[in-house]
């Protein structure tokens, strides 16, 4: 019985020490695996809780100055080649930041042992060193970065929201309301004609005498531009993005939440001021005739086909102008001009479209705050039915654009003759 045992005993012991070896690995195992995961969560909390920082917080100092988006008037007749024509800009709501990238916030930001050289403001910097700096700076603060970077070919999102450079045209706005900023020098931007150039997105290129939206500059070239060098708001500077001039630095900015969104409104409130300043110009407006409606016998029976036959119509009451639109009152209304003033801009407007007229009554009626009567697909504001359709013969024209009641074959046709009226 006690050999019995003994055995037992022994059998049991080496029972155990295998349950021991195979536990203890799995334990082991087990124990790596948490500490791995333990291990990995805690850089992941760090990750999220660094994203969570705001820039301040994590030691970087940047003042944004917001400006509203606004209609202003970009270039001068008066300086460089390069800064002509003088052309109307309308700009979304942006922010800039109101001093320069200094040398400590670059070295901060790229993380690169800083040069003891160097000293503010930072100069030297490429246009690609610039938008790095945007898109690591963008992902610091937790935004989405602006840039996409495919060695030297760089595409900028204007509706994300990190960090970019400024279009020479937000630059050169910035630069204008600088100047007249009042006493409030929080809001006022540091060292924007301090002789140091800034970089802006855009390619080098002659300017466009026609109204830009949200302007980016070209699509392509071999220079950007930069901004301020001079010290004159308008004077433009150029070199190839990869040069790094002692003389040109750069400051970021950032698009609103509704950039793009705006542009309808903003203009439309810009030209509401204008009216109103201007009430006098639109002076043949103030004369309309009041027709009393009545029943009466419309055609002719003569020689013309198109004028028969002669029926009876009832109309009701309605105010006709007094005068034709002339091709100032014109002008003044859509900000451009239409056709040359064969017998002087008080003279009736003899080139415009069915077109033209129809985009006129609906601008004219927005202007005076009264309800448009015609709509294409709905949509009454005629900024939003695209471009008028025309056609390019020889001929009288508007800039290039030949007025459509010549057999229109540029533009889409078919949804402008889709144009109902709301008498």
């Amino acid at each position: 019985m006690t050999n019995l045992l003994i055995a037992k005993n022994h059998k049991t012991r080496y029972a155990w020490k295998i349950i021991w070896k195979l536990t203890k690995g799995k334990l082991m195992k087990k124990t790596k695996f948490i500490m791995f995961t333990v291990a990995w969560a805690g850089i992941f909390n760090c990750f999220v809780s660094c994203a969570k920082k705001s820039l301040d917080e994590q030691g970087i100092h940047l003042f944004m100055v917001s400006l509203s988006g606004e209609v202003f008037t970009m270039g001068s007749d008066s300086g460089e080649e390069n800064e002509a024509p003088v052309h109307t800009v309308i700009l979304s709501g942006f922010e800039m930041s109101k001093d320069e990238i200094n040398v400590e916030e670059y070295y901060k930001i790229l993380k690169i042992k800083p040069d003891p050289s160097r000293t503010n403001p930072l100069v030297n910097i490429s246009w690609y060193d610039a938008v790095e700096f945007c898109n690591r700076l963008s992902k610091r603060a937790g935004y989405k970065p602006c840039y996409k970077i495919n060695g030297t070919n760089v595409t900028c999102d204007f509706s994300a929201d990190g960090f970019r450079l400024p279009t020479e045209a937000e630059w050169e706005y910035a630069a204008k309301a600088d100047k007249e900023l009042e006493a409030d020098d929080s809001q006022k931007f540091d060292n924007m004609n301090n002789g140091i150039g800034e970089w802006c997105y855009d390619f080098n290129g002659m300017y466009s005498s026609n109204e830009q939206i949200n302007p980016s500059g070209f699509e392509s070239g071999t220079e950007r531009v930069f901004r301020g060098k001079d010290g004159s708001v308008s004077s433009r500077g150029h070199a190839t993005a990869e040069s790094k001039l002692d003389s040109v630095g750069f400051r970021v900015c950032r698009s609103s939440a509704e950039y793009g969104k705006d542009v309808i409104s903003i203009k439309h409130e810009y030209d509401k001021k204008i009216f109103a300043a201007n009430r006098e110009r639109f002076a043949p407006l103030e004369n309309m005739v009041t027709v009393t409606g009545g029943t009466f016998q419309m055609g002719n029976d003569g020689e013309n086909g198109n004028e028969k036959p002669v029926h009876q119509v009832t109309v009701s009451d309605f105010e006709l102008a007094a005068t034709e639109v002339t091709y100032k009152l014109y002008k003044d209304v859509l900000g451009r001009k239409v056709g040359e003033f064969i017998d002087g801009e008080d003279s009736p407007v003899q080139d415009a479209s069915w077109y033209d007229a129809v985009y006129f009554c609906n601008k004219l009626s927005l202007l005076e705050g009264r309800v448009p009567c015609y709509k294409i697909n709905g949509e009454s504001d005629p900024a939003k039915w695209g471009d008028i359709p025309y056609t390019k013969v020889e001929g009288t024209t508007y800039g290039d654009q030949e007025a459509a009641s010549y057999m229109s074959v540029i533009g889409n046709v078919s949804m402008w003759d889709n144009i109902t009226c709301y008498f």
